[in-house]
């Protein structure tokens, strides 16, 4: 049973509110033809909370070749994995639209490579706000802006809304590489 654990039983984690504990058993289904794993996960919200959130793993690895504990890591990066995956086809969207293998190759990898751009600048951009950003946040409060454009036989002139400057600016901050905030500070 989970609630006759002992402290010492619980596994390590990094917060003692979330304490995590778990059950394994053998099942399977009427459909099934054979048997499963199956982890029971337990995670103690804190003391105070009337009900703690259990869910299960089902799995086909074996006890020997990997615990309980560190099924359920595999399977939190595997989600994390999946969610930056989904991600990338949500807010990149790379399209094949040539029938060429190579300019379709060219056109992943360029997809590829503005995620990766995307994805280090919503990390800098948290760090220097001190608070989680999705890319779709990212995208639509600091790179889309609404210019009025107005062309002429020689220019093409962009008239954008008071904040893009200090976005500018925000951006100036998060955007400039170590290496160039080192070499600035020194010759200061």
């Amino acid at each position: 049973s989970f609630r006759s654990r002992t402290d010492s039983e619980w596994a390590a984690t990094p917060s003692a509110e979330n304490r995590v504990a778990t059950l394994e058993m053998r099942y399977r289904a009427e459909s099934w033809t054979k048997e499963r794993r199956v982890v029971a996960i337990l995670v103690e919200r804190g003391r105070e909370e009337l009900f703690s959130n259990m869910f299960f793993l089902i799995t086909s690895a074996l006890e020997s070749s990997i615990s309980g504990i560190d099924l359920l890591v595999l399977y939190r990066q595997r989600g994390s994995a999946e969610g930056r995956i989904g991600e990338f086809l949500n807010q990149v969207a790379p399209r094949v639209l040539f029938t060429e293998n190579a300019k379709n190759d060219a056109v992943h990898l360029l997809s590829a490579f503005a995620y990766l751009v995307l994805d280090e600048l919503r990390n800098r951009v948290a760090k220097e706000t001190k608070e989680p950003w999705s890319i779709q946040r990212l995208r639509e409060r600091i790179l889309k802006f609404a210019v009025y454009v107005t062309t002429s036989a020689r220019r093409l002139c962009f008239n954008a809304p008071k904040s893009f400057a200090s976005t500018l600016d925000m951006l100036a901050r998060v955007v400039r590489p170590p290496s160039a905030l080192a070499s600035r500070e020194v010759a200061a």
